[in-house]
């Protein structure tokens, strides 16, 4: 079960993805949200648009330095619980 964070990240995340060729394993939303950015295949730009995304939807501006320590959305959404 994923929370609402997880949820809200998920579905930037996916939003960002529509159109794609994705080839990361899709097994559960649980799944996905712990598997490695670079094995969902997002780039730098992706990742900064997630970001600001994230940012945005959640109106809160997320440490750098903490970002950047972020291997997977589901650290991402922990990160963004602990802004709000």
């Amino acid at each position: 079960m994923i929370n609402e964070f997880e949820a809200a990240i998920l579905e930037i995340f996916l939003s960002l993805q529509s159109g794609k060729n994705v080839s990361y394993p899709k097994s559960s939303d649980a799944a996905t949200l712990m598997l490695d950015l670079n094995e969902l295949g997002m780039d730098s730009l992706e990742r900064m648009d997630l970001i600001m995304r994230i940012e945005e939807k959640f109106e809160v501006a997320l440490p750098e330095s903490e970002v950047l320590r972020c291997k997977n959305l589901s650290e991402l959404s922990k990160l963004v619980r602990r802004s709000v």
